[in-house]
């Protein structure tokens, strides 16, 4: 009885016959999961543009979870909507992505424009390290130009916090914020914290931290001195 890899593939391998023996080189009326089944055994590096945000991400998650089943390695990245603070950050990192190496995109009409310049991604990312030093002025400066919120209490994504020698700060692309705690104007330590408690989990030494904003962004480094 052939596995579920092989089934696979010989359906995949139907599909991309027909498109090769038809005039146009087009499929009509292909559902989703037939395309994503078809692009799982797609050897070349592939752009799939959908109508709506909804059925790019139904495209992108049937495409892993095929991937998955053959044992293929993840074979595209999504490019969301620039609709919120957290989708600009996984933006800046999928042209991160992009940049650096052939990727296959799957994004929506409403999503595929952008106003990164994908030569000068590098320099919109920028991160924190223990040891750094770093004007605490200059901190807050980067975080506002890329559309940080200074807020009193961080709660979201794209939120920062500055109390004296405290920054806490939300990076948009991820699941915990983090606190760095100055000495002069040395990050003398950072810890990832709870929103809900206001308690320190885990201490790191570095961390990444994306822009909130496409637009109106220059270069504005925080490369400075480590121990």
């Amino acid at each position: 009885m052939p596995d579920i890899f092989h089934l696979l593939k010989k359906y995949a391998s139907e599909l991309d016959e027909r498109l090769s023996l038809s005039e146009t080189k087009r499929i009509y009326n292909i559902s989703i999961p037939h395309l994503a089944l078809l692009l799982s055994f797609y050897k070349k590096p592939f752009i799939v543009i959908e109508d709506s945000e909804d059925a790019a991400l139904k495209l992108y998650h049937d495409l892993l979870f095929f991937d998955s089943a053959i044992g293929a390695k993840q074979s595209a990245i999504y490019f969301p909507p620039p609709s919120s603070p957290e989708h600009i950050g996984e933006r800046a990192k999928a042209l991160r992505q992009i940049q650096r190496s052939r990727q296959s995109i799957i994004t929506s009409k409403d999503a595929y424009q952008t106003g990164f310049s994908i030569e000068k991604i590098e320099g919109s990312i920028s991160s924190l390290k223990k040891g750094m030093e770093i004007g605490r002025e200059k901190l807050e400066a980067w975080l506002t130009l890329h559309g940080y919120r200074n807020v009193s209490v961080v709660m979201e994504k794209g939120e920062y916090s500055r109390r004296e020698w405290l920054f806490d700060i939300y990076p948009v692309t991820e699941e915990l914020p983090v606190r760095a705690e100055f000495f002069g104007e040395q990050i003398d330590l950072i810890r990832t914290f709870n929103i809900e408690t206001q308690r320190s989990i885990k201490e790191i030494t570095d961390m990444e931290i994306f822009p909130a904003t496409e637009f109106g962004v220059e270069s504005l480094g925080l490369e400075s001195k480590t121990d």
